[in-house]
């Protein structure tokens, strides 16, 4: 009798042998599967299983507005996903999972080893084919916190009984089931109100709000002149700037001139200095929020890139599991994290040692996976392209930082300064040892600023003026303070409530750290946002659904959302059921529904980018591609085509599509290859009697 083991992609498979030859398993390719003497490895392909549509549950295919909303299964059902274009079954799933279903019911299999990825997806995904193939063997659960050989070699014999992941299944079940009520239901009722494809779901559509509410309230905003005392002087050689805090709305003041007639009538005196040494603590260990945060300033990355990349990592064995929340590691990874710390050390011979502190091994701060880290399986260079060197540097460059054996010391001292009976403090630092920064000199919040050698009861120089502000909106959302607000929403509530208060807002979040990424990229490819420069902005169409939505009184904000988050991660803790959970969503669709509200279209104003090379008419943006007005012309070019946007990662922007219009041919820069290396081309238009399509030669161009 044989073990199977089903994983969640096939690079995952092709990892798991590899890891068992160490235990003396000797593998044949049977094309879909391996085998050896003791199991069969096999995978699927991600999700092979998609929820039922509202037309798969009435058996026929009728217009949404034809369709009773809310719309509320019975029973949720699947099946196989199917091609979005054919609406048919795709082949090579309909295979796979066949393959999966012979296999299960095999009598030489004894029993399944569920191989998803170590998290809640991964759990639902297997258990879903296994669901549907009718499995009734015991099925075992293998839990791979990394994908290295010896990691999997040692986790085939620590296999649990999958049943104690039940409450993990539940959760993600429960998601897939609140996902589908919001997406399809709201989904149906804004479009048809509105006669426009509008894509709402209970994550994305708080994000795109978020993003709508603070632009508008930038737009709105009206800039007020505000009068502040300043004095810039020179003492010993060092410019010492001095700032009275106060603000006044009128520059002619009698209180702010009466303040500088003071100020400027008496002395500044130093009052007292105090200097201390301080150790300045690194970065905590990355968790994927903090990864996407430094690697957007660093490398200008959307967090969806480097989500995709770690990903990647991960499936070739050289870090951790990526999609984690947590900074911290588990006590009981001691051990690992100490012997990976000699291999570092002596493969690199860098000065780092292993620490046991709480401000790095904390069981209480990990929900369900510790913070990232390099494996044992360091990589050679020319096994990455640029893109995953840059993240894999980032994570191992973090670990060496937390684990430096050397402190970052610095000198601080406080300078008090006294006229009348206005003071104001000096700051200065001065590093004493660069410590951790030899690793990660990008995280120094603190620049050097040197003051100069004063005494107390010294005089400094001063001379304030009046000097004229603005006040100025709030920032617009940038892929940092997105991604930490949407981690927490609350915390100024939190911090600022009696402790009594603060497990209302504990776990409190919009979507998680491994959905976050994903849902921001949809958006963007929704056109409801746009990212630029690191930077949020809303579209025309993003304030159009935003708006549509509140007309409609749909309340899919920060508060529901996230309040709704938590109620599916009390799924995981037994705390509230599934059923509970999807009736409560059932009553406020029920609730929200109103057949006799009705909203105006959105009109887009079509910008021409150039004539249709066809048919001459103009070529216009829309969602998917650049295409001509005239609807009976064919010209289209869709906006993710295979080398250039796949492959090269560049956007077809409308920069190039303009050329392409008017002059056939467009010269790109900084496309990357196959292999990651970068080269530019120049892309011809070419148009056939079906396609439009575009072709790349090596020439230069002027």
């Amino acid at each position: 009798m044989k073990e199977l083991i089903i994983c969640e992609k096939p690079s995952l498979a092709k990892n798991v042998c590899a890891g068992l030859q160490l235990n003396k398993e000797h593998f044949i390719n049977k094309a879909d599967y391996y085998e050896s003497r003791n199991y069969i490895v096999t995978a699927v392909f991600g999700h092979l299983f998609t929820l039922d549509d509202i037309d798969d549950y009435t058996g026929t295919k009728n217009k949404w507005a034809d369709v009773k909303l809310p719309f509320i299964p019975m029973d949720f059902k699947f099946h196989l996903k199917r091609d979005h274009k054919t609406s048919k079954v795709d082949k090579g799933i309909k295979n796979r999972f066949e393959l999966i279903k012979r296999l299960v019911h095999d009598d030489n299999i004894s029993n399944v080893i569920h191989c998803g990825d170590a998290d809640r997806e991964g759990e639902i995904i297997i258990r879903i084919v296994l669901t549907e193939a009718g499995n009734t063997k015991p099925v075992k659960r293998m839990w791979l916190p990394e994908q290295t050989e010896q990691t999997i070699a040692k986790a085939i014999h620590e296999c649990k009984n999958d049943l104690e992941y039940e409450p993990l299944a539940n959760e993600g079940m429960a998601r897939l089931y609140v996902d589908w009520l919001y997406g399809i239901n709201l989904t149906r009722y804004a479009s048809v109100k509105s006669n426009k494809l509008l894509r709402v779901g209970r994550v994305i559509t708080p994000i795109v709000n978020i993003i709508y509410e603070r632009d508008m309230q930038i737009k709105n905003f009206v800039s007020k002149p505000y009068y502040q005392l300043h004095s810039s002087q020179e003492t010993k050689g060092h410019v010492i700037d001095l700032l009275v805090n106060t603000k006044f709305d009128e520059k002619a003041d009698i209180e702010m001139l009466q303040l500088q007639k003071s100020l400027n009538s008496s002395k500044t005196i130093v009052k007292n200095i105090e200097k201390k040494e301080k150790v300045v603590a690194s970065p905590k260990l990355f968790a994927q929020s903090d990864l996407q945060n430094y690697l957007s300033k660093a490398c200008a990355y959307a967090p969806s890139e480097t989500l995709a990349i770690s990903q990647q990592l991960y499936e070739k064995g050289f870090i951790t599991y990526p999609r984690t929340n947590s900074n911290y590691l588990g006590v009981k990874e001691g051990e690992r994290i100490s012997i990976l710390i000699e291999s570092i050390k002596n493969k690199y011979n860098l000065n780092v040692c292993m620490k046991s502190h709480k401000r790095i091994f904390d069981d209480h701060k990990i929900e369900s996976h510790s913070a990232l880290t390099p494996t044992f399986k360091f990589p050679a260079k020319e096994e990455l392209s640029e893109k995953e060197l840059n993240v894999y540097r980032a994570i191992f460059n973090r670990f060496c930082a937390v684990f430096c054996e050397e402190e970052r010391r610095v000198m601080e001292t406080i300078v008090e300064l006294l006229n009348g009976k206005t003071v104001f403090k000096l700051k200065g630092v001065v590093p004493l040892s660069i410590g951790w920064t030899k690793f990660e000199a990008k995280s120094i919040d603190t620049e050097k600023k040197s003051l100069p050698n004063l005494k107390i009861e010294e005089e400094v120089k001063t001379q304030f003026n009046i000097i004229s502000k603005k006040t100025t909106p709030k920032k617009h959302w940038t892929v940092e303070t997105l991604n930490n607000y949407l981690k927490n929403p609350f915390k100024k509530e939190a911090d600022s409530e009696e402790d009594e208060y603060k497990n209302i807002f504990d776990g409190l979040e919009v979507g998680t750290e491994a959905t976050r990424a994903g849902i921001i990229e949809n958006a963007i490819k929704s056109n409801y946002i746009n990212l630029k420069k690191s930077t949020y902005t809303i579209t025309a169409e993003g304030i159009y659904l935003i708006e549509t939505l509140n007309k409609l009184n749909v309340n899919l904000q920060t508060n529901t959302t996230a309040s709704l988050g938590k109620k599916l991660k009390s799924i995981t803790k037994n705390e509230v059921s599934i059923e509970s959970l999807v009736t409560e969503v059932s009553d406020y669709l029920s609730d929200v529904i109103d057949d006799e509200v009705q909203v105006k279209q959105f009109e887009r104003t079509q910008v021409s980018l150039g004539k249709c090379p066809v048919c001459g008419s103009d070529v216009t943006e829309n969602n998917k591609s650049y295409t001509c007005v005239e609807r009976s012309c064919k010209f289209t070019i869709w906006k993710e085509t295979n080398f250039i946007t796949k492959i090269g990662k560049k956007k077809l922007t409308q920069a190039m599509i303009k050329s392409l219009l008017a002059h056939g041919k467009v010269k790109v820069k900084g496309l990357q290859s196959k292999k990651g290396s970068k080269y530019d081309a120049v892309i011809y238009l070419e148009i056939t009697d079906k396609y439009v399509n575009l072709k790349p030669s090596f020439e230069e161009v002027d």
